[in-house]
C-alpha cells in the first residue's frame, strides 16, 4: 500500500517498460496505472515511447516492478533570496 500514488516502472514479459502512477493492485499482481507511458526498444530504430494514459495490466505479464525515486527537495537560502538571487541549499536527510 505504501506505493499507491507513487511512480512505478513495470517491465513486461514482451520487453516493454510501462511508467505510471500506481492506483490499484490485487493479489494476482494485476495493476492499474494512470498517466502511463510505454517504452520499448525496436531493433534498428532505437527506443520508441508512446503515451497510454489509464491502463490495466494483467499480473501474468509483469516481470518486475521498480519504484521511481523522487527528486530531492532544494530549498532557497534566505540570505541570498532577499537580494533577488537564489542559491540552492541541499536538504539534510532526517
Amino acid at each position: 500500500m505504501q506505493y499507491v500514488n507513487k511512480k512505478l516502472v513495470l517491465t513486461l514479459d514482451n520487453g516493454r517498460d510501462i511508467l505510471g502512477t500506481l492506483l490499484a493492485f490485487d493479489k494476482h499482481m494485476n495493476v492499474v496505472l494512470s498517466d502511463a507511458t510505454e517504452t520499448r526498444n525496436k531493433p534498428g530504430t532505437g527506443t520508441i515511447s508512446r503515451e497510454l494514459g489509464l491502463v490495466v495490466i494483467r499480473g501474468d505479464n509483469v516481470v518486475s516492478v521498480r519504484a521511481v525515486p523522487r527528486a530531492k527537495k532544494v530549498e532557497e537560502d534566505p540570505a541570498t533570496s532577499a537580494r533577488g538571487k537564489t542559491k540552492p541549499v541541499a536538504v539534510k536527510p532526517n
